[in-house]
């Protein structure tokens, strides 16, 4: 024979929930505080991801033989990206991490100030990474087509707009 222990163990009808006496909060009324903030933060970030892929979309539009453009972290995670052809998000974010860290690296050990942005060609495209914040870096992939100073134009451009929107213009 078993026992139901769900109903010992729910509070019961109008009993009432303890109050911290700290706070002067209940359980209830703390949870539902830390799953509006939870909910705000989620929205604020949405909202910031939405801006930061327009932006990317922009300059998608603006560069002609542009394959896709990233926005990664220092840490080499990809933040938004807008990319086509199939091209894997996580590689270009990894590839692109390891050129800014190896361009800083090698800026640092020349003392040549702060590393601005690193391009690979060849023969058929070009990957090339330009330094957003301390926090953040463009990275942009591109056909053979493309022309290298209209890119950095662009790329400079969207670099002000990113910063704006992640509060570091």
């Amino acid at each position: 024979m078993s026992i139901p222990l769900g109903r010992w163990l729910r509070p019961q009808r109008g009993a009432r929930e303890p109050l911290n006496r700290a706070t002067g909060v209940t359980a209830t009324m703390a949870k539902a505080e830390v799953q509006s903030r939870r909910l705000q933060r989620r929205a604020g970030a949405e909202e910031l991801g939405r801006e930061l892929r327009a932006v990317l979309q922009d300059l998608q539009r603006n560069l002609r033989g542009l394959i896709g453009s990233m926005l990664v972290d220092h840490r080499g995670d990809p933040l938004v990206w807008e990319l086509r052809g199939g091209v894997e998000p996580m590689f270009v974010s990894l590839v692109g991490s390891l050129l800014a860290q190896a361009s800083e690296r090698t800026v640092a050990e020349m003392d040549l100030g702060l590393m601005r942005n690193t391009v690979v060609t060849t023969e058929q495209g070009a990957l090339a990474v330009f330094r957003v914040s301390d926090e953040a870096f463009l990275v942009l992939v591109m056909q053979a087509t493309a022309n290298n100073v209209l890119v950095a134009i662009e790329a400079q451009k969207a670099i002000v707009k990113l910063r704006e929107v992640m509060g570091h213009g």
